[in-house]
């Protein structure tokens, strides 16, 4: 995945959820990632994870703390769910023709 980038108190910030966020948000959290509730502690997990991802991509110390991330959702959220919505695209309908279906 290509980084995306949150921006808190003016600066942009390296986001990438990747392998690595989805294992340590599972980890921390204790549940998997599908099972992760918006406007919750899930979101700030998941964030940390990303971010942490982000500044090893690019060769960077992270700044942030987990207890960090509430103040940082604060600002980003909109940017924040767009990166996870790029990362976890809803699945395509499937479209049947009317010869497709099994008799």
């Amino acid at each position: 995945m290509d980084l995306s980038y949150v921006t808190y108190k003016g600066e942009k910030h390296p986001l990438n959820i990747n392998f690595y966020a989805i294992k340590h948000f599972q980890k921390t959290s204790g549940k998997p990632v599908y099972m992760m509730q918006d406007f919750t502690e899930d979101e700030e997990i998941l964030l940390f994870h990303a971010l942490e991802a982000g500044y090893h991509e690019i060769g960077k110390e992270m700044p942030f703390k987990l207890e960090d991330m509430e103040w940082v959702l604060n600002d980003c959220k909109k940017e924040f769910e767009k990166a996870v919505v790029e990362a976890f695209p809803p699945p395509e309908e499937t479209k049947s023709g009317g010869d497709s279906k099994k008799k």
